[in-house]
């Protein structure tokens, strides 16, 4: 950014926004000032929730809501969203007796383990709760809210606690804010200039790369296919995902879309690039109704929302790689292999594995890596045998699952697990027609695979999702894919 004053007010931001961990910070004109993502649909779904949330509420200085509902903003059903409404001065318009109108909003974004298995429709897979008023000034907490929430069977059993423990982070960033806009900085003026400079400055950095087309087609099944063109043009870019199939397993909305175009283009910058209203405004991106890329109500979203976002990362990613080679950057394992094991006591085990990330033409990909997630659900060997009745038989990375070539692709991840008592698996991971493709000569990696040995000694490849009952004695391996490789071998 050109101006200390906008240098200063992100690093304000940032500072004010550390407790939190995936969240949002925007004007009560909905212009983004500030995202911390900890996935790529983050990008695209925080801004979303609160758009829609203060659209249909109108929020108020102290008032937060409380929405899960990937719908009307959000990603999956267990990433429930709070929205809260910061004010500092009594406006005349538009404004009820004794109350603020928000100039600030924020959002919070918390994170539950999901069910993987095959839903038919988004309530199959959780609680889902349209944006609702949780918390006022005047009310405090809205207890009838939350007990209909805890008495939901589909409700996590520690969903209220943790939206309460949030809450009292909220109302602690609610009074530096307040001091905040108190001293004049989100006034109107400065935001502008910041949102200009950060528009200028990633203009500026986007000179660093060649101007093109390039266009890229992904099979994530027999009938799905993500096509997209990308073009950098101009000083912006433009992704049309145009040609793309209609889902029939794999579901994505449209704003968890553009979040993962976005994300995806600016993890390719060596200096870190702000993602705002500014930013923003560089980016156009067209994602036709009801293809797997902008999926309708009811449609399920867990496994779109995470293996389809990483094949949707990979589509770009592809794409950019025929306009500039420093865009290449061979295709990443894209599923995590997500599993649950119910057992006959309640409680259950869940695990997902990291994949191998795709070479570049800098060097090799990283061995079981999460690529395009901060946020990973796993336990300690020690722990997850005193918890579960389960023996780990192996655990650590997959030999020769990587893409050869100059640079190899990172190594996938493997793990296997005895029963020691009768279980429900619940599981699904994409295994696609192809496997992850090397760029220029690399040779791809090896995708996925779910198996279960019975104790009898027969064996299992299992598809990409569903349900089935495990004996004690029964062997689960799960087999991350590897990353591709990036040229040839000399």
């Amino acid at each position: 950014m050109h101006r200390l004053t906008s240098l200063r007010l992100y690093e304000k931001c940032r500072s004010l926004m550390t407790p939190l961990q995936r969240s949002a910070l925007l004007t009560a004109d909905l212009e983004i000032l500030y995202l911390k993502p900890e996935s790529l649909s983050d990008l695209g779904t925080l801004p979303q929730s609160v758009e829609v949330t203060h659209k249909y509420l109108q929020l108020y200085d102290g008032d937060i809501t409380l929405t899960s509902d990937p719908y009307s903003g959000g990603t999956v059903v267990t990433s429930p969203t709070l929205v809260m409404g910061v004010g500092n001065c009594q406006k005349k318009t538009g404004a009820e007796k004794g109350k603020v109108p928000a100039e600030i909003l924020v959002a919070a974004r918390l994170t539950f383990q999901a069910k993987p298995g095959q839903p038919k429709t988004i309530d199959d897979e959780g609680l889902r709760i349209p944006p609702t008023p949780i918390y006022s000034q005047t009310t405090r907490l809205n207890t009838a809210v939350t007990d209909a929430i805890k008495s939901h069977p589909l409700a996590p059993a520690d969903l209220i606690p943790r939206v309460e423990a949030e809450i009292e982070k909220l109302l602690k960033l609610r009074v530096l804010l307040k001091e905040e806009l108190r001293g004049g900085v989100f006034d109107r003026a400065t935001v502008r200039q910041f949102l200009a400079d950060c528009e200028r400055e990633f203009a500026h950095q986007l000179d660093e790369f060649s101007e093109g087309v390039g266009t890229s087609e992904l099979g994530l099944s027999e009938t799905e296919t993500i096509r997209v063109k990308a073009e950098i043009h101009d000083g912006s870019v433009h992704f049309d995902f145009t040609g793309t199939t209609p889902g029939k397993n794999i579901f994505i909305t449209d704003s968890c879309t553009i979040g993962t175009a976005v994300g995806t283009f600016i993890s390719l910058f060596k200096a870190e690039v702000p993602v705002n209203t500014g930013v923003l405004s560089r980016f156009e991106i067209k994602a036709p109704r009801d293809t797997l890329v902008n999926s309708s109500f009811p449609r399920p979203l867990f496994l779109g929302h995470t293996d389809g976002v990483s094949f949707l990362a990979n589509a770009v990613l592809l794409a950019l790689s025929h306009i500039d080679p420093k865009l290449s950057w061979a295709m990443t394992g894209p599923s995590y292999c997500a599993v649950e094991l119910k057992f006959e006591n309640g409680s259950a085990h869940y695990t997902s594995l990291p994949s191998g990330v795709g070479a570049t033409n800098a060097g090799p990909g990283l061995d079981g890596a999460i690529a395009w997630r901060k946020f990973v659900f796993g336990h300690s060997v020690e722990e997850v045998e005193r918890k579960f009745p389960v023996q780990l038989l192996h655990c650590g990375f997959r030999a020769n699952s990587n893409g050869q070539g100059k640079f190899t692709g990172g190594l996938g991840a493997s793990e296997s697990l005895r029963l020691l008592e009768p279980a429900v698996l619940r599981w699904s991971y994409l295994k696609a027609p192809q496997k992850p493709i090397g760029l220029n000569g690399g040779k791809s990696g090896q995708d996925s695979e779910i198996i279960v040995q019975r104790a009898s000694g027969q064996k299992t490849v299992l598809p990409f999702a569903g349900e089935m009952t495990l004996q004690a004695g029964d062997i689960i391996t799960m087999l991350s894919a590897g990353g591709g490789g990036y040229g040839t071998l000399d």
